[in-house]
């Protein structure tokens, strides 16, 4: 199967050269590149809740509520196509940082010369390439979310790999520290079969249950297919039982628009 390794890149206050960096899977040299971007770019998505609430003695209350995130993601990224019909059941990932100089005074760090990749995704390439199949598994993620059904996003492994982003309650500045820093440095992630395909996972989070695709991948898959959609929710719900119940009960209609303007 084929799969695409991205990566972005982004270097934050520059000292002298820019640094390089080395890309391997299961100890292969995929490629090595200078870190040349200095640049953001924002992405964005939006969703819409629409709640139907119901209950005895004539009670119904509906409202509307519309969300609009936004995140600032490297300018620059690479895409790299990889054959895994070679690849183990558990392999891994490392990017080996070099010539990243930071600028020393006295003592004191006036430029730190940090390197940071935001994202690093790794999709089937199929996959990656068919629209409808991907609004399924963002639909099933917002299903999922209302129905309660899955474990707390602290416990499940982040699919396509892991961003900045991490969502509200989990822990952000873990993840961000992950995928940046300052110096020469190697970082290394998992590569582990799960669900019949390769997955990215960092070396200290164990991949069971299902997986967690986040709101800021609908961002960044907006940004990369160049077309825009909006995620709607409509739940109608009773408020005279249990909550349990509620959610058992629950109507649910979840689809993606796509709008007739690309970006």
């Amino acid at each position: 199967m084929k799969y695409n390794l991205i990566i972005g890149y982004q270097l934050s206050e520059k000292h002298l050269e820019f640094p390089t960096a080395r890309i391997f899977v299961n100890r292969v040299l995929v490629d090595e590149f200078l870190c040349d971007n200095e640049e953001s770019t924002e992405i964005t998505t939006t969703c819409t809740n629409q709640f139907d609430v119901s209950g005895s003695g004539g009670y119904r209350q509906k409202y509307l509520r519309t969300e609009t995130y936004n995140y600032l993601i490297p300018k620059k990224f690479k895409v790299y196509e990889l054959d895994s019909s070679a690849w183990p059941s558990k392999g891994e990932l490392t990017i080996e940082v070099i010539n990243n100089k930071s600028n020393y005074n006295n003592g004191f760090v006036s430029k730190h010369s940090i390197v940071a990749f935001n994202p690093l995704f790794l999709i089937p390439k199929d996959l990656l390439d068919d629209k409808e199949t991907m609004y399924r598994i963002m639909n099933h993620e917002a299903w999922a979310g209302y129905k309660r059904i899955l474990r707390s996003s602290q416990e499940r492994c982040r699919w396509p790999g892991l961003s900045f982003y991490t969502g509200k309650n989990t822990d952000s500045d873990s993840a961000v520290e992950r995928i940046r820093s300052g110096g020469n440095f190697n970082i290394e992630f998992n590569v582990v079969k799960k669900h019949g395909v390769f997955i990215l996972a960092p070396k200290d989070i164990a991949v069971k249950g299902i997986l967690l695709v986040e709101t800021f991948f609908r961002a960044w898959y907006q940004h990369y297919t160049k077309q825009v959609f909006s995620q709607n929710s409509k739940v109608a719900f009773s408020r005279d039982v249990k909550v349990h119940d509620q959610v058992r009960n629950m109507n649910l209609d979840i689809s993606i628009d796509e709008k007739s303007s690309n970006k």
